[in-house]
């Protein structure tokens, strides 16, 4: 059991799911790598959310730190802790606040500061301001070619997604998460694990009522 813990993620077995929704009317998009074994708790407590219309209060979109304190909430569930993880946000009416988080489910949050850092054994996560932020589970030396072919696609303002996913089938990385928040464009969350490959935007704006 004990070697068990300590198994890097890079040789771990996981599955991904992207739940896509609203949260106080804003589009959001959420996305969890987990074990096989882990599936049905991580499957009722999605449901759970879903249900709950996420249990959370509601936000005030014009609070970007606000907003970005109750996505990391959202992934401190039970289900989640411990978990590769992200989730992303976007109320368009207001120009648009946006925001997202990505990490281990129920760890310290952390600022986008360009670093590419090991948040587990074999698993690196880095984050840019205004986007994007990734998980990947791969050696040091992968994960720092990712990082380096993502901040050229961010220091030249273009999309990075296409750069993140040629450098992952370059460097044979078959596990990852990958966010954007729709600060500068479209905001997504793709995902690929052993059940396959994965990307969901942010659903369409809550529909508005007429008064």
């Amino acid at each position: 059991m004990i070697t068990e813990i300590f198994k890097p993620e890079e040789t771990r077995e996981y599955h991904q799911i992207i739940l896509t929704g609203f949260l106080s009317k804003i589009p959001f998009a959420l996305g969890i790598l987990y074990p096989p074994e882990r599936e049905t708790e991580v499957q009722e407590q999605l449901r759970s959310l879903s249900s709950q219309n996420i249990g959370i209060d509601p936000i005030d979109p014009w609070d970007g730190p606000g907003l970005d304190r109750k996505l990391s909430g959202l992934l401190n569930q039970s289900a989640f802790i411990g978990l590769p993880a992200a989730v992303t946000a976007c109320a368009w009416k207001c120009g648009p606040r946006a925001g997202s988080v990505i990490g281990l489910a129920g760890s310290a949050d952390f600022s986008a500061d360009e670093n590419v850092s090991e948040v587990s054994p074999g698993l690196w996560c880095g984050a840019y301001p205004g986007g994007p932020g990734y998980l990947i589970a791969a050696d040091r030396k992968k994960a720092l070619y990712v990082d380096q072919e993502i901040s050229v696609a961010h220091t030249l303002g273009t999309d990075p997604l296409p750069a993140f996913l040629k450098a992952c089938e370059k460097e044979k990385i078959k596990t990852y998460l990958f966010v954007t928040d729709g600060s500068g464009g479209d905001g997504l969350i793709a995902a690929s694990a052993l059940n396959g490959k994965k990307l969901e935007h942010l659903p369409p704006a809550y529909p508005q009522t007429e008064n």
